[in-house]
């Protein structure tokens, strides 16, 4: 009799612990599939984006993924890479530097258009030739000298001074200071902004070395119709070699150049 009591109450204890772990796998079941929605919601665990440089990102393994998710820079769940993979198809270099393709033709050596004529354009350091510039022979110090061009000069003083050296190369000492007179007889004005005087000494004319001073004057740049000017030098001339000086003018590379001689004070 108290057998079969116990087994009934045990028989009883079984039942209800079976339905108890059947209700438990009933709501663990239920937790886990019942409810699509969440589940698809779910972020797939992708790379992440703080990974390190040179990992690659893995392919998600979760199986679900939004059907209507925009491209971005992560793998997509199937293994596929969705966005960012289509930066590796071939895309137009627009960075490189125009030169590093071939050079454009030069230009220098094109034909010129017809009608024209080529002409050169001498530069700072090229010499351009010119025409020999004629000198005229020597007058004397008390002659007028005619270029030949309406301008005639003469030689209007000379005085013994002791000349001023200002410049380097310039020696103060015993000189020459020479009057130069301008007379335009044409009937144009005449440059003189490029007039040149100098003076020389002995047989072998060796150049007398322009000074400071003292009492120098240039011509002026321009000389009109009819109009006078004089200009003074001051030459550094050793007192033995003033026996025979040479006073060389010259005002423009299209007229000649005019030579004094005689004896210096």
């Amino acid at each position: 009799m108290v057998d079969r009591e116990w087994l009934s109450q045990r028989r009883g204890a079984l039942v209800v612990a079976g339905v108890v772990v059947a209700l438990g796998l009933i709501v663990a079941v239920g937790l886990t599939f019942g409810d699509p929605e969440n589940t698809a919601a779910e972020p797939s665990p992708g790379p992440s984006a703080a990974s390190s440089p040179g990992q690659p990102a893995s392919p998600s393994t979760s199986g679900t993924s939004s059907p209507d998710s925009s491209p971005s820079g992560t793998a997509g769940s199937d293994g596929t890479q969705s966005g960012t993979a289509a930066t590796d198809s071939p895309t137009p270099d627009t960075t490189k530097s125009p030169t590093s393709g071939p050079s454009a033709p030069s230009t220098t050596n094109s034909p010129r258009p017809s009608g024209t004529k080529a002409t050169k354009t001498p530069t700072s350091l090229e010499t351009v030739p010119v025409g020999p510039i004629e000198t005229k022979p020597p007058v004397d110090v008390t002659e007028t000298a005619d270029f030949g061009t309406g301008l005639v000069v003469e030689v209007a003083g000379m005085q013994a001074v002791t000349g001023e050296a200002k410049v380097q190369g310039q020696i103060a000492g015993p000189a020459v200071r020479v009057t130069v007179k301008a007379t335009n007889d044409s009937r144009e004005t005449i440059s003189l902004a490029q007039s040149q005087v100098e003076m020389t000494y002995g047989q072998n004319r060796t150049p007398g070395v322009e000074l400071s001073g003292p009492d120098i004057a240039p011509f002026p740049d321009s000389l009109a119709p009819g109009q006078t000017a004089n200009a003074s030098f001051v030459f550094g001339i050793p007192l033995e070699e003033r026996g025979l000086v040479q006073i060389v003018v010259y005002y423009a590379t299209d007229a000649p150049i005019v030579v004094f001689q005689g004896a210096a004070p």
